[in-house]
């Protein structure tokens, strides 16, 4: 396959429209699951509305990989960090999940919601991709931005979906030679 057939797009919670010329985003807004409990926007984050927020981005994933029929996604580059269950809750079974992720090389998509969560979390970094098209990749950054790297001629699908039934914003980069993933101009 051609390289030029593979694009990459940016999926997020912030609105392209709070972005200043330059590309910055201007909009105060929280970045991460250990902002829940703090004040944003001039009120406090709660776990209901952070679920909300993360609930989006694990169906946008699990669309991702399902519109290209990946049943398997290889886990690579992983990063294996410290776990934390959300503020007055206890997940056994996303707890237990953590804890075997150093021998996986493999999940279903079925386990992708709680992978993704991970990564959210920050407990957990990967490159996730998909084990019947090479091509197809998630890769999660800071302050809650994914990027998927798909086929251009799915490009319009897939953004139209993600904006449109899933409520996240969607938009093409071409990241400068060089550049790290780390650096966003959220």
């Amino acid at each position: 396959m051609n390289k030029s057939e593979i694009i990459e797009i940016e999926v997020t919670k912030y609105d392209p429209t709070n972005r200043n010329s330059e590309g910055i985003y201007t909009t105060d807004e929280w970045i991460g699951v250990s902002d829940i409990g703090n004040e944003c926007k001039g009120k406090v984050l709660h776990v209901d509305e952070y679920l909300k927020i993360e609930n989006k981005y694990v169906e946008a994933t699990k669309y991702l990989f399902g519109y290209y029929s990946s049943e398997k996604i290889q886990l690579t580059n992983k990063e294996i960090r410290d776990y934390e269950d959300l503020p007055n809750t206890k997940n056994l079974k996303q707890k237990y999940f953590f804890e075997t992720l150093n021998k996986r090389r493999t999940i279903s998509i079925e386990e992708l919601d709680i992978v993704t969560r991970l990564c959210l979390r920050s407990s957990f970094w990967s490159r996730l991709v998909s084990k019947k098209n090479r091509n197809i990749i998630l890769e999660f950054g800071y302050d809650y931005y994914m990027y998927f790297k798909i086929l251009k001629k799915d490009e319009e699908v897939i953004t139209k979906h993600i904006e449109t039934n899933i409520g996240l914003f969607v938009r093409k980069i071409t990241p400068p030679a060089g550049a790290s993933r780390n650096n966003t101009n959220r």
